[in-house]
């Protein structure tokens, strides 16, 4: 008689955590890269007037001020904040209007941040461009010149919704750290649950 050895692939609920976290692992390097990447070149104010189209994810170096006006029957001009949405837990983004490469733009940006505090006064912050969030802002335009007080009326041709997110650079930049620890915890719980393949004897009679 001779033996035989049938291989087959069973993993066991270990071997199931463990694939889990390295995948979640391999999709936060993924994403991490994608964010670094969004924000390592950034296009000066300075830049915009020498190259005035930008584009999806491209990355700027902002310093200026939000928009400011007045509505209509008061005397005193403020930043307009048309929106403000809550995220998460005790998490809220106020979304104001800038004047970016030759058009009026939404600017999203965390409140209670350090960048937050730079935008509203003019200080230097990193955004990066993006249509995400946005899609009701033309909705407010179309109502701002009979709410506001304008020097000028601003029309559909004047503003755009790619937008601006204000974020914190030097987080971006190493947010693909978050992937190590679900990439060590997986590759532990794997080495635990050993090999995930089970041999089974196929016996043959010899004639």
């Amino acid at each position: 008689m001779s033996d035989f050895y049938e291989r087959k692939f069973m993993p066991n609920v270990k071997h199931i955590i463990a694939y889990v976290l390295i995948l979640l692992s391999a999709v936060l390097f993924i994403n991490g890269f994608h964010r670094a990447f969004r924000v390592s070149g950034r296009l000066s104010m300075q830049g915009l007037v020498f190259e005035p189209e930008v584009h999806k994810d491209d990355s700027i170096l902002l310093s200026s001020k939000p928009f400011k006006a007045r509505l209509k029957e008061t005397e005193r001009a403020h930043d307009v904040v048309w929106k403000t949405v809550s995220k998460g837990i005790m998490t809220e983004y106020d979304f104001f209007i800038d004047h970016i490469a030759y058009a009026y733009r939404p600017v999203m940006v965390k409140k209670g941040t350090e960048e937050y505090d730079k935008y509203i006064n003019g200080e230097e912050v990193t955004g990066y461009f993006t249509e995400k969030n946005f899609d009701d802002f033309p909705d407010f335009m179309s109502d701002i010149n009979s709410v506001y007080e304008l020097n000028k009326e601003i029309t559909d041709k004047n503003y755009s919704t790619l937008g601006i997110v204000i974020v914190n650079r030097q987080k971006e930049l190493i947010s693909f750290l978050w992937g190590i620890p679900f990439l060590v915890i997986g590759l532990v719980i794997l080495k635990i649950a050993d090999s995930p393949f089970v041999y089974n004897k196929i016996t043959e009679t010899e004639e």
